[in-house]
């Protein structure tokens, strides 16, 4: 909607982790540095703790620990 000039000025971006927002983001803005809203990655980084201590539940059930 802004054009190339326009999109060509742009220096700094910031958005959530949408895959369609970082490629339009990538393919009209190429040179601007992008960022994240810090409640995205901050759910990045509790989904991936959460897999991994459910991963380490099932792995210590298979093993045969039990839960205190």
């Amino acid at each position: 909607m802004i054009g190339p000039e326009v999109s060509a000025k742009i220096e700094f971006v910031c958005s959530d982790m949408w895959k369609p927002y970082l490629g339009v983001i990538r393919d009209k803005c190429s040179q601007a540095s992008t960022s994240s809203t810090d409640f995205h990655i901050v759910a990045k980084v509790n989904k991936a703790l959460d897999d991994i201590r459910a991963g380490e539940a099932r792995r210590m059930k298979r093993d045969g620990y039990e839960r205190c």
